[in-house]
């Protein structure tokens, strides 16, 4: 499944396009290939990287329609076309310059004067967080700071709307600011392991932080936790955010590398938003309370 970066290809206009490939039981598989064109063109190369997620660059040509054309793991050659290009529409696109989140938006030189002011919008855990109005009639692309480094890791949701206020792209971004945990010392002061033995656990968290704790104890040889199994954070933090499943959840907290931080941006591409959709709050169609 193929996923153009802010949701669409736009005639004329270069970009990202993530990929993921799973098989019949939603496993991930390793997939590499090319795109051709309807000419017959080799346009460019894919190869996954994580996961069976990748992605590469791509500026669809208008009247072109272009295909993946791409092996499976037994050496067996498949075909699938790519989405629909538009030739009216915005590219919405992010990008991390040191440690700052920038995102950026363009359009086609003849874009109708629908696609030529916009309207972005950012929230995440059900907060707004930035709001923008942009003027694109006299340039066709802009490029903005979107400040991260005073709000709450997690999934950032921004959103494209243009001069009719339909929303028209939309772009998720993990923000990690490492704030989701905090170091505690925990101590067994008083410790038996004779039945109904008495224990004592004492949990230090420092300073004068107020904490609201709650403590499991599980036997680790019943049920010995998997290295990429969901946990508190993952479940939390991404999994609840995301339609359908996410693959090894806990593998994107286990390291600050950059390259965790790509797979994980990867994951942002390929798994849409599942808190609510745009166009059903515009026609005042509200979730039902129970």
């Amino acid at each position: 499944t193929f996923f153009p970066e802010g949701g669409d290809l736009v005639e004329d206009i270069q970009s990202f396009v993530a990929f993921k490939a799973n098989n019949q039981d939603g496993k991930p598989f390793a997939v590499k290939g090319d795109i051709v064109s309807s000419t017959g063109k080799t346009v460019t190369a894919f190869n996954a990287v994580h996961d069976g997620m990748g992605y590469f660059t791509l500026q669809p040509m208008a009247g072109e329609t272009d295909k993946a054309v791409w092996t499976d793991k037994n050496k067996q050659k498949h075909e699938t076309p790519l989405p629909a290009v538009k030739k009216d529409g915005a590219v919405l696109s992010v990008s991390f310059s040191d440690h700052q989140l920038f995102y950026s938006i363009s359009r086609p030189a003849t874009a109708s004067p629908a696609f030529t002011h916009f309207t972005v919008l950012a929230q995440t855990q059900q907060h707004l967080i930035y709001s923008a109005q942009i003027n694109l009639s006299k340039k066709n692309t802009v490029t903005a700071p979107l400040p991260t480094d005073s709000i709450a890791d997690g999934v950032l949701q921004i959103t494209l709307f243009n001069g009719d206020m339909l929303p028209i792209a939309e772009r998720l971004v993990y923000v990690n600011s490492n704030n989701y945990s905090f170091i505690t010392d925990l101590h067994l002061t008083e410790k038996s392991l004779v039945k109904h033995g008495h224990n004592v656990v004492q949990v230090d968290v420092g300073g004068t932080l107020l904490s609201n704790l709650s403590i499991a104890i599980t036997d680790a040889d019943i049920n010995p936790v998997g290295k990429n199994e969901e946990n508190i954070y993952s479940a939390l933090l991404l999994s609840a955010d995301l339609k359908g499943g996410v693959y090894n959840p806990a593998y994107y907290f286990s390291s600050d590398e950059d390259s965790v931080k790509q797979h994980l941006d990867l994951v942002m591409m390929t798994n849409g938003w599942r808190r609510f959709k745009w166009e059903k709050l515009l026609a005042n169609q509200w979730p039902e309370i129970k």
